[in-house]
């Protein structure tokens, strides 16, 4: 699973409720609408649907005022994919086939400017005629006021206010971390991490990495940094954890690499293996989870080795 599909996923686990009342309200539907109004989310229910690789990002089992029961999928998506009306539609299939068939709102979120397929998707005969209409949410967060969003005060929705229309800056940046630390919510902390890089450059983005690692001692025994190293525990973070700590983070890196940069993999392996002591490897957790090119990889592996050199050299003294 790609680094940034976790920090989306995670949004929706944080705080279900609030996805669901930022998807209806930009469905656009009345106050006095049933289906608005005074909606419950009962259950999250599985996305993955057995014989396929298909996973959704979110299905949500929603009860309206009335008593009526509906399904609300999400999808999140960073980039233009012509086949994204097709993807929504199948997930649509098969939630149906595998939760029954209830009525579903399905909305894709897209997280970057540019062009979209606008609902509804429509397959036409040979004349132009169409034969087949799907309608479905279309939620372009570049076009939207970021107050829409915060006036919604809610918590888990402010690291994806983050790319909402407006300026992004460290003073918008740090407001969100301390919202998020000020409420207690600091599983959303990566989130807001990883959605603020996507946005800041230069210098405002080495600024975010020190920010980051202040807050690092926060949340490091909750299900926050568990997500930051979730894929290492799968390839085996519990048995190098039980080996030693140093172990246990080498195996974090190397995943995250492996998830995102695979052409250094080898070479990170290699240097890594030369890499000592916590604190050079919890930075080095840092830095690759908050890497935007396989250069910048490079440079935080040296920095470690280097770092794990000098505190060899202390202890020898």
């Amino acid at each position: 699973m790609g680094h940034y599909d976790h920090a989306m996923k995670l949004l929706v686990d944080a705080n279900p409720e609030a996805i669901v009342q930022f998807v209806l309200g930009q469905w656009r539907l009345t106050q006095e609408d049933a289906v608005q109004k005074h909606v419950k989310v009962i259950a999250q229910l599985s996305t993955e649907f057995q014989g396929t690789e298909a996973d959704a990002d979110g299905l949500l089992l929603i009860e309206a005022a009335g008593g009526e029961e509906y399904l609300i999928h999400i999808e999140f998506q960073s980039k233009k994919d012509p086949f994204m009306p097709d993807r929504l539609l199948d997930y649509c299939l098969r939630a149906r086939r595998k939760h029954g068939p209830l009525p579903i709102v399905s909305c894709v979120i897209y997280l970057r400017d540019g062009q979209v397929q606008e609902p509804p998707e429509h397959w036409d005969w040979l004349n132009g005629h169409p034969y087949m209409l799907f309608e479905y949410v279309c939620i372009k967060l570049w076009e939207i006021p970021r107050e829409e969003v915060l006036a919604l005060k809610q918590p888990a929705l402010l690291p994806l206010a983050l790319l909402t229309k407006g300026e992004v800056n460290r003073i918008i940046v740090k407001d969100m971390f301390e919202e998020l630390l000020a409420n207690k919510r600091y599983d959303l902390l990566p989130a807001g991490q990883t959605i603020a890089a996507w946005i800041l450059r230069g210098t405002n983005l080495e600024w975010l990495k020190k920010e980051y690692r202040k807050m690092l001692d926060i949340f490091k025994d909750s299900p926050a940094y568990e997500w930051m190293t979730e894929d290492a525990r799968e390839e085996g973070l519990a048995q190098g954890l039980a080996q030693g700590r140093e172990e246990g983070l080498h195996w974090a890196i190397l995943s995250m690499i492996a998830s995102r940069f695979p052409t250094v993999k080898r070479l990170a392996q290699n240097q890594l293996a030369s890499v000592k002591y916590v604190a050079p490897l919890e930075k080095l957790v840092v830095n690759v989870s908050t890497a935007q090119t396989a250069l910048e990889v490079n440079q935080y592996l040296l920095e470690a080795l280097e770092e794990s050199l000098e505190l060899e050299g202390e202890v020898n003294t």
